[in-house]
């Protein structure tokens, strides 16, 4: 599915740490938008650490999921294209 709470997350300019996980590699672009982990506990620790450590990283993400969010996440397009799944579930 589209990871609705991750774009959530972006729109309201919170630093994300995400794991790799199937429908995130479209949105969550490591060192862009989002810090991209593995789903082991230490994995995850190191990528929180780099955000709580360096202030201009921790920016750069906040400010790069929002900008993602706001360009590629228009709730007009988002619902016409859940609209159209929804529609073609019963073809």
């Amino acid at each position: 599915g589209y990871p609705k709470v991750l774009i959530e997350a972006m729109a309201c300019g919170a630093a994300c740490v995400v794991s790799r996980y199937n429908g995130h590699e479209a949105i969550a672009h490591d060192g862009i938008n989002a810090l991209v982990c593995g789903f082991d506990a230490e994995s995850i620790s190191e990528k929180i650490d780099m955000l709580i450590e360096n202030d201009d990283l921790r920016s750069k993400i906040s400010l790069g999921g929002r900008k993602f969010a706001e360009e590629h996440n228009d709730i007009r397009k988002i619902l016409q294209k859940e609209v159209g799944v929804i529609r073609n579930l019963g073809t």
